[in-house]
């Protein structure tokens, strides 16, 4: 399925779909730590009535300025962490990752999306 390049390109039915939940609602927050070639940010979601899904989740999408996507297309680095969260981490049960709810990597735009488990307040 097609996916937003950038945090505002996210919508309520765009997150249903991907996350198999009617999704009403959501807000963005930003988080204060940033990659060095990727934006990051928390999403608050709000749900239908009966409608069951995490509360909140990390999205993590290609930086913000060409320079910062360039290097991370360069590096391979968007196209290894989609690799890692698709293949590897759902095969070792030991690692101690966050679910993954959505990876996906588009080679010829070289834009990545990840809608990852929020982990605020673990330790």
């Amino acid at each position: 399925m097609p996916f937003p390049a950038s945090p505002r390109e996210l919508t309520a039915p765009w997150l249903s779909e991907a996350l198999s939940a009617s999704v009403e609602a959501f807000e963005l927050a930003p988080l204060a730590a940033q990659g060095a070639t990727s934006e990051t940010v928390r999403v608050h979601l709000h749900y239908a009535p009966g409608a069951d899904g995490p509360a909140s989740l990390i999205a993590k999408f290609p930086g913000p300025t060409p320079a910062m996507r360039e290097v991370g297309r360069e590096s391979g680095a968007y196209r290894i962490e989609t690799w890692f969260y698709r293949y590897l981490a759902t095969t070792q049960e030991s690692l101690p990752v966050p679910a993954c709810y959505f990876a996906s990597f588009d080679r010829p735009t070289g834009n990545f999306l990840l809608l990852l488990e929020d982990l605020t307040g673990w330790e």
